[in-house]
């Protein structure tokens, strides 16, 4: 029980200043025989992954493939056996919902941009149902997750933080930006080690070496910033080749690169800015451009233009 207070008079308590502790509220792990008891997981859950497609930039519309997005986690969460790699984990008080996470306690996201395997952890989803925002509940279940990412030996978690709402969030929690992939202009991973030791020197150190001013993010379709950020540098191209700039060629392309493997359309940032691009489809010739300004400035990007995007690939550090 809640020291018998209802969580819905959570703003009389807190003006006669009674603290909450993890003591004070239900964690409960969601799989498919439990998740029914929860209805309003399932109903926040597509407006909470729009919202942050959103604060990313891009334009989602429709709630059903995050519906079926939803359930597909919940599978995948109930399935597993032996050690335990996801959890979903729902934080409540007497089945009022307070929040959720999603959380790998193995998890290779970091690993993929370091280049090296290391035991870690990662939080996927993190949501605050909106009236028991900005009351310390964030941090209470933030210190549950702490808790079983230390159950299962886990040193080192990495995020990726809501860039709008998350980052002072995540920060005041003990996050650092690592600084990998600031050549999208976007600070994509946070990192925070719940203890210190020689791994994660050896982490600090991968990171470091790792870091570039300079990176290669697939064009999203859906991503009206890019799509409009992508204009000038086409136009730049069809000007110099001879080319007719048609509005919706972009987004197009972008499109068909989605729906078809084969097709391989990516923006080249440097320094978080868009400054050229790489276009192959079929059998076609590759088209590798970069902007005049780029090439003038002899920047890392004009010097090691054919290292740049062979490391890229190779590293699989092209973003989606």
């Amino acid at each position: 029980m809640m020291k018998n207070y209802d969580i819905r008079q959570r703003c009389i308590i807190k003006q006669k200043k009674i603290a909450f502790t993890e003591d004070d509220f239900q964690f409960t792990q969601i799989t498919n025989h439990n998740v029914g008891q929860f209805p309003l997981i399932r109903k926040l859950y597509p407006d909470y992954k729009i919202q942050v497609l959103k604060h990313q930039g891009e334009s989602p519309y429709g709630r059903k493939i995050f519906r079926a997005q939803f359930n597909n986690v919940i599978a995948q969460v109930s399935e597993q056996h032996g050690t335990v790699r996801d959890i979903f984990i729902a934080m409540h008080v007497e089945g009022e919902l307070i929040g959720f996470a999603l959380i790998k306690t193995n998890s290779n996201y970091l690993s993929e941009y370091i280049g090296n395997s290391y035991h870690c952890g990662s939080v996927g989803e993190f949501f605050i149902v909106p009236k028991y925002r900005r009351k310390g509940y964030g941090r209470i279940l933030n210190d549950r997750l702490e808790k079983i990412f230390a159950e299962e030996n886990v040193n080192t978690v990495s995020l990726t933080p809501d860039p709008v709402t998350g980052k002072d969030f995540w920060r005041a929690m003990g996050y650092q930006d690592t600084g990998l992939n600031k050549g999208l202009g976007r600070p994509l991973i946070f990192r925070k080690h719940l203890r210190t030791d020689e791994t994660s020197a050896a982490i600090d150190r991968a990171i470091q070496e790792n870091c570039s001013p300079v990176g290669m993010s697939k064009i999203n379709p859906y991503n009206k910033a890019q799509l409009v950020e992508m204009v000038p540098v086409w136009k730049e191209y069809c000007a110099q080749n001879y080319r007719k700039y048609h509005k919706r060629e972009i987004r197009k392309t972008a499109f068909e690169a989605r729906k078809n493997k084969s097709i391989h359309f990516s923006a080249v940032y440097c320094a978080g800015k868009i400054e050229g691009f790489i276009l192959k489809k079929d059998d076609e010739q590759e088209i590798r451009y970069i902007t005049d300004r780029i090439q003038q400035e002899k920047t890392l990007l004009a010097e090691n233009w054919e290292t740049m995007l062979h490391a890229i690939k190779k590293d699989r550090r092209c973003s989606e």
